[in-house]
């Protein structure tokens, strides 16, 4: 019988059956695995890495989700709004891989200013999925300074968000479409670009580069 397993041996095996968020349920099973799930934190990593926080029901349990992770390293998938915002400054100190949908303008504003604010020092991808990009302006202080993003390695962002997230430290960046490149023009990519300084890959996908001089 499975119960006649040593403790360590029957925790690997629920970790690994762990591969959706409806996983969640495994700890309902029985008492024993309640108790044997609820101080692993490497089962709520899983849970949290393969759930997609965009609606107000999982947005209510992430909290708690994130607390059961303990200090171990989290990927974050979650629309960026108010009820996330004290998640993600809780756990910055180990969320390593995150991807935000903001939907307009004043919601990534929001999102660039709270991770300038509080910083996020041990991410290194960053997936940023934006359903309306063409009324961002910047200023002065638009980019991030590279102290916040330290680690950041990889981007994944629209043409026109772009500018305001780079850093010196981008290895890979990847200008994702619509084909929209919003209020900036391709010259400040272009000089967007020229501040990575050790960048190795720039992937253009479901865009291009319009067909201007420089």
């Amino acid at each position: 019988p499975i119960h006649t397993l040593p403790a360590e041996i029957l925790s690997d095996i629920l970790v690994r059956a762990c591969n959706s968020s409806s996983s969640v349920r495994i700890a309902e099973v029985c008492k024993l695995w309640h108790t044997m799930i609820l101080p692993t934190p490497l089962f709520w990593t899983q849970i949290v890495k393969n759930s997609r926080f965009h609606r107000t029901r999982p947005l209510k349990v992430l909290p708690l989700l994130l607390d059961r992770t303990a200090t171990l390293p989290v990927s974050l998938d979650a629309t960026f709004r108010t009820a996330i915002k004290a998640s993600i400054t809780d756990h910055r100190l180990h969320i390593t891989s995150l991807t935000i949908d903001v939907l307009e303008s004043k919601v990534f504003l929001s999102f660039h200013r709270h991770i300038s604010q509080y910083g996020m020092p041990v991410l290194q991808h960053l997936c940023i999925r934006f359903s309306s990009s063409h009324n961002l302006q910047s200023d002065s202080d638009s980019c991030w300074p590279s102290h916040c993003v330290p680690s950041l390695r990889n981007l994944e962002v629209q043409p026109a968000c772009f500018p305001f997230v780079v850093v010196n430290t981008l290895q890979k960046v990847a200008l994702v479409g619509p084909d929209s490149w919003g209020y900036y023009a391709p010259q400040h990519v272009s000089q967007a670009l020229a501040e990575c300084d050790e960048l190795q890959e720039l992937h253009l996908t479901r865009t291009s580069w319009p067909d201007v001089s420089f």
